[in-house]
């Protein structure tokens, strides 16, 4: 272990995910090792990814006003909903670390296809995991059904997915978020949801909690959660006890585990 002269510190565990608001990046120049949770979360994030995907193409935001017509209109109701099936679908992931990573195991059943864009990451890595790599984030949407953004947020893809970028999406596409809300232009997702163009899932928003004027409160049709993908609340003990087992091998120069590089540091948010 390398002794700082930065405040003594040696070590840094933190219990949960990203550091960057808490570590500054000095740290890890002065020689301190910092760790995390790890990927304990991926299954947990992936897991929603696929729910909210499924809420989408099922319509489930509109089941409870279906079962409330009248007889007369039930059946033609049901056939308004435009249920689709994931089977066999273009599927574009926006990022590729260990929670795109784990949506492209869960996704294997269903016969999809799936390509991927993320700047940085080799194309050997999505090779690996039977993923088509695209050069660009345009190319990705236009080869995409339904599109699922798990990107980490820089200064690179803050506000990266545009009106331009929705465009090129198929009417009655799948958009589903559950990376950053910043990496996204808001006010373009909710002009597509409120002309009833794509299908939208998002667990995360710009802003947290919804603030009174946010557009989001006005749209129908889509399906929000309040950024709970993962991980998910019986998982918190399992993260509490990797933080004490790194404290334990730290404390007797053992290896540790989660531990959070200079590069995952850079492009996490």
């Amino acid at each position: 272990m390398v002794q700082s002269d930065w405040f003594g510190v040696e070590y840094i565990c933190h219990l949960t995910g990203t550091v960057r608001k808490l570590v500054p990046e000095l740290a890890f120049k002065k020689g301190i090792v910092v760790s995390n949770w790890g990927t304990l979360a991926s299954m947990s994030v992936a897991e929603h990814a696929i729910l909210l995907v499924l809420a989408c193409l099922r319509a489930l935001p509109r089941w409870q006003q279906v079962l409330r017509k009248p007889q007369k209109d039930y059946e033609s109701s049901k056939l308004a909903l435009k249920t689709q099936s994931l089977a066999r679908k273009k599927v574009g992931l926006h990022g590729f670390g260990n929670v795109a990573q784990k949506i492209t195991e869960l996704l294997q059943p269903y016969d999809v296809t799936i390509g991927a864009y993320s700047q940085g990451v080799p194309d050997d890595l999505m090779h690996e995991f039977g993923v088509q790599p695209y050069g660009s984030l345009s190319d990705l949407f236009a080869n995409s059904e339904i599109l699922i953004e798990c990107e980490s947020l820089t200064e690179q893809s803050r506000h990266s997915v545009t009106a331009e970028m929705f465009a090129l999406l198929p009417d009655d596409g799948v958009f589903v978020n559950v990376g950053r809300g910043a990496l996204v232009d808001e006010s373009a997702l909710a002009d597509e949801i409120r002309r009833g163009r794509i299908r939208l899932g998002t667990d995360v928003f710009a802003r947290e909690p919804l603030p009174p004027d946010s557009e989001f409160h006005e749209l129908e049709g889509a399906v929000f959660s309040p950024h709970i993908a993962g991980p998910t609340q019986d998982l918190y003990k399992d993260c509490g006890r990797l933080a004490l087992e790194n404290i334990q091998n730290y404390t007797h120069q053992l290896p540790l585990k989660a531990i959070v590089t200079l590069e995952s540091y850079l492009r996490s948010t």
